[in-house]
């Protein structure tokens, strides 16, 4: 991890700036400017058709060892970090998946690249999937001659929608509150750590299939 992200993480988080004990762990998550599409009132404004970029970054204490964060259960144990997700204006939590796409090791920082997506309605995604396969095999069989192999490959419905379904990538838009948690499985640090809230605005860039590499001419 490069130094430059430690400093943002050490100050403007907050969270951070306060030195560590040895039975204290600290957790914040934030989003690098990189990640976002813009800055507006303070607030990252994400695609809804990408996965938000979360870093989540955990302390260890002077002279411990914690474990690195995981948000699904590996060889190395059950999962022991969270990323809860609430809608402004009702707090209610949300759906969402949470994925580590990497963690590096720098000093006492574990810091992890987390994917954060907050899925579309189930009804509304399959709805999506079934109208571009209706579409796709539609114009496969007026631009295609009989016997090819990809209008072939089109007209396997069921496969076609399988692969769609675990294409598909496409937020609900809205403003949403994001909170890290880490919890230890094997290291007892007295407890489940929080993070600081942050907030992020998933904002309609379009749907999934209108995007330039799937859309149907």
């Amino acid at each position: 991890m490069s130094r430059a992200f430690v400093a943002p993480v050490f100050c403007a988080l907050s969270v951070l700036c306060q030195p560590a004990n040895a039975q204290q762990v600290s957790v914040a998550c934030g989003i690098l400017d990189a990640d976002t599409i813009r800055m507006q009132d303070g607030v990252s404004e994400v695609s809804n058709l990408t996965p938000i970029v979360l870093q989540f970054v955990a302390v260890a204490p002077p002279q411990g060892v914690i474990e690195m964060p995981r948000t699904a259960a590996t060889s190395d144990g059950p999962p022991n970090a969270t990323v809860t997700v609430k809608r402004l204006g009702n707090s209610q939590a949300v759906t969402a998946q949470s994925t580590v796409a990497l963690t590096e090791l720098d000093g006492r920082l574990y810091h992890s690249t987390v994917l954060v997506t907050i899925p579309i309605e189930p009804a509304a995604k399959q709805q999506a999937i079934s109208n571009y396969v209706q579409a796709a095999q539609r114009l496969a069989e007026t631009s295609l001659p009989e016997g090819d192999p990809v209008r072939g490959l089109v007209g396997q419905t069921d496969a076609l929608t399988a692969s769609l379904d675990k294409l598909f990538l496409e937020n609900e838009p809205g403003s949403y509150e994001l909170t890290c948690t880490y919890a230890p499985t094997t290291v007892a640090i007295g407890g489940p750590v929080t993070s600081k809230s942050i907030r992020v605005n998933i904002i309609s860039q379009g749907h999934f299939f209108d995007q330039p590499t799937l859309k149907l001419q």
